[in-house]
């Protein structure tokens, strides 16, 4: 009896033991990230088998720096990126199992000036820190009389920087420059007119795709009257083919931006006389819908946010700038914020998502460029950041992740 009772408690121990060690060992399986990029605030989704329920007890981490899981099952992991995220190793551990990704990349936001002296005699393509006013110059580029350069723009699938360089008015000739932005080189792509331009202007959706605006204003000797007409082409770099997508007459398309994928927002008139319209261009259907701004004015440049708001700069008299908002249904636009005042000039505007505010700079009356101006659209503030490295011209302002 018992020898059978010590059986049976040896039995029932090691069902015990057997049971216990069943279920404190976690199998955890590689997984798999939803990206291999990000930036800070975006949601990271990790996938595999063996996480805790307890989203405490997995501990995520990118270099030294520990993510807090939002969300857990047990084959999956939801977080959202932090400020502080740099790139680095990420990892996954649940007790002493833990599972490596390698070199997770995080998004920094930066931004890219056209920065020229003509004094001395350069442009160059400047990186400048949005907390500091600290310039750093990415590339010095080619010097010309004859031709300035415009249209910075960004494409993230090759990562390069695109420019225009050619003559201020009557275009000819022009050049579209690709800048590499891992090898700093750079590649022209030549192109040359039938007609006179009055400007050319090159816009992408920062991804992969380029758009090139092409303005006429020339006189009809057989009619005897001027004529205006804008063309909107995609433009494939690699072939050189152009695809009209629309032809505006008796107008100009002065400018344009991406919205998302699938819609182009273009500014058609120009900008500074006070009688300018918006237009949206469905790509998908090459439809067009026109927003006559009320009241008009004059103003400088559009921006969108990350909801797709549209704001502006306008000027009015006396050095009086304002930021106005700008309704993309019924075009009615109101001041959102008045610029301090003084004698300068408010040019060259971004939007930063990362604070998610615009971005512009403030110049004197000898167009010298000598603060940063930031206006957070949250909080409806201004903040001036010195701008470090003198007072050169600025042309244009590219914000990107990269």
């Amino acid at each position: 009896m018992k020898i059978k009772l010590f059986f049976m408690m040896c039995l029932v121990g090691a069902l015990n033991l057997s049971c216990s060690d069943s279920d404190d060992t976690i199998e955890l399986v590689a997984g798999k990230l939803n990206v291999t990029e990000a930036k800070a605030g975006d949601e990271l989704i990790i996938t595999g088998e063996g996480f805790s329920t307890v989203k405490e007890e997995n501990l995520v981490k990118l270099n030294d720096l520990i993510i807090p899981v939002a969300e857990a099952t047990a084959s999956q992991l939801k977080l959202i990126l932090p400020k502080e995220a740099k790139t680095g190793i990420l990892s996954v551990a649940v007790e002493e199992k833990k599972i490596d990704f390698g070199v997770f990349k995080v998004l920094e936001e930066k931004v890219f000036v056209l920065k020229s002296n003509y004094d001395n005699q350069y442009d160059n393509v400047i990186e400048i820190n949005q907390e500091t006013g600290v310039e750093s110059v990415l590339l010095e580029l080619p010097w010309s009389e004859e031709d300035m350069y415009s249209s910075l723009s960004y494409l993230k699938n090759t990562n390069e920087i695109l420019l225009i360089a050619g003559p201020e008015m009557d275009i000819k000739k022009y050049k579209i420059l690709r800048i590499n932005l891992d090898t700093k080189s750079i590649i022209e792509q030549g192109f040359e007119s039938d007609m006179e331009l009055e400007w050319v202007n090159l816009v992408t959706d920062n991804e992969s795709n380029v758009y090139v605006n092409k303005s006429w204003n020339y006189w009809d000797s057989v009619n005897e009257k001027s004529i205006k007409k804008s063309q909107l082409f995609r433009y494939d770099l690699q072939s050189g083919e152009e695809e009209l997508l629309l032809e505006v007459k008796d107008d100009i398309i002065s400018s344009c931006k991406v919205i998302g994928t699938d819609k182009i927002l273009l500014v058609v008139g120009e900008e500074s006389d006070g009688a300018a319209n918006l237009m949206v261009l469905d790509l998908s259907t090459k439809q067009t819908k026109e927003i006559p701004l009320e009241p008009s004015g004059f103003f400088y440049g559009v921006m969108l946010n990350e909801n797709n708001e549209a704001f502006v700069l306008s000027e009015g008299e006396h050095y009086k700038y304002s930021l106005l908002k700008i309704d993309l249904e019924t075009g009615k636009s109101e001041v959102f914020l008045d610029f301090p005042q003084g004698k300068f000039y408010y040019e060259y505007a971004s939007y930063s998502i990362a604070n998610n505010e615009v971005v512009c700079f403030r110049s004197n009356d000898d167009d010298s460029i000598d603060k940063i101006c930031r206006i957070s659209l949250e909080e409806k503030s201004f903040k001036f950041v010195d701008i470090n490295e003198g007072k050169d011209w600025f042309h244009e302002s590219l914000v990107v992740f990269m």
